[in-house]
């Protein structure tokens, strides 16, 4: 649930693809440096196999001990070598079986869907690769011969990708650490002045639908009327130990126990870093437990893309529902979404 996995991992999982038909490009990686020469070892298996319709893809470290004769051996069978690849997750996408060593590699391969079989390398990797192999994940081999065999049994059946199981932990743990430092608070009479000077950018009041820049006067009068208002509960939004924006629950309905939301994060420093979505799940969280709402709401342009995909990864969903109050004869440019909670 939390493979730490680079970026590019990531972005191949986007196209990855269930195995089918037979396997006919085969990926070695016995990690960076292989002191054993499992690499030789592989290669020697499949020049036994010697089947021609087969693409060989392998991969070792510029400080491979035996860097050479790989690569001898490589030109030797029309082998594809790669030498310190930067192009792991393609070259892994691109094959039908994997031969290789534990370690992180086991995860990013399986988070890929690729088939492996796979030799334990060290003593720390028996146990749970021997574990992970009793679940269906991969297959083991211990020896050359071992090796032979299984690749001869598997290319004459159809080939199929191991259980679905990674995810990515990378965006989960980075999340997690948001959240530590992203948090909902009351109001300072300084985070109220500061919105008065987010609201002069005409974008930000564009995306959310304010007609026109406050007045200074009027500004503060309409907060301190926000602010005493039983139907409506109003946050300042940190990060970091910075005021970076506001949200809130208004239209708080006791009888159906519903209520709208919205937020805003004004300060571009913060943007793009979950500071919004964390927002959203204490607004949710609020909504759930200190007013024992059950459904929740909000407004959003149509045209802003990022704001929608956010909330729709909240559970939010667009629904047909007609406008009322403020947003009556704006279907066109206003989605209505909601949530049960």
């Amino acid at each position: 649930r939390y493979a730490l996995l680079r970026a590019e991992f990531i972005e191949q999982r986007k196209h990855s693809k269930i195995r089918t038909g037979f396997i006919k490009h085969i990926l070695i990686c016995f990690g960076g440096v292989d002191s054993d020469n499992n690499t030789a070892l592989a290669i020697h298996a499949l020049e036994n196999i010697n089947d021609p319709r087969m693409v060989v893809d392998v991969i070792i470290g510029i400080q491979h001990p035996f860097l050479e004769q790989i690569k001898a051996l490589c030109i030797n069978n029309k082998f594809h070598c790669h030498i310190q690849t930067k192009r792991m997750a393609e070259l892994i996408q691109s094959a039908d079986l994997a031969i290789g060593a534990g370690g992180i590699s086991t995860y990013e391969r399986l988070f890929l869907k690729l088939r492996a079989i796979i030799k334990p390398v060290s003593l720390n990797q028996i146990a749970p690769l021997t574990y992970m192999s009793s679940l269906g994940l991969f297959d083991l081999f211990s020896s050359q011969d071992d090796l032979e065999n299984k690749i001869r049994n598997m290319l004459g059946k159809d080939n199929f990708s191991p259980p679905d199981c990674v995810e990515d932990g990378s965006n989960k743990l980075a999340k997690l650490l948001i959240e530590n430092f992203t948090f909902i608070g009351f109001p300072k009479a300084l985070d109220i002045r500061r919105t008065f000077a987010w609201l002069q950018n005409k974008q930000l009041r564009d995306d959310f639908v304010i007609a026109r820049s406050p007045l200074r006067h009027d500004h503060f009068i309409y907060w301190r009327k926000l602010l005493n208002d039983p139907r409506q509960c109003v946050f300042a939004i940190n990060f970091s130990g910075k005021h970076v924006g506001n949200c809130g629950l208004k239209n708080i309905d006791t009888k159906s126990r519903s209520c709208e939301m919205w937020v805003y994060v004004a300060d571009p420093s913060a943007r793009g870093r979950g500071v919004a979505s964390s927002a959203v799940r204490s607004l949710l969280e609020k909504a759930k437990n200190d007013l024992l709402c059950v459904n929740i709401y909000l407004h959003v342009l149509k045209t802003n893309f990022l704001a929608i995909k956010l909330y729709k990864n909240c559970g939010f969903v667009e629904s047909s529902k007609p406008l009322d109050g403020r947003w009556v004869g704006q279907e066109a440019s206003i989605a209505f979404m909601e949530r049960a909670l």
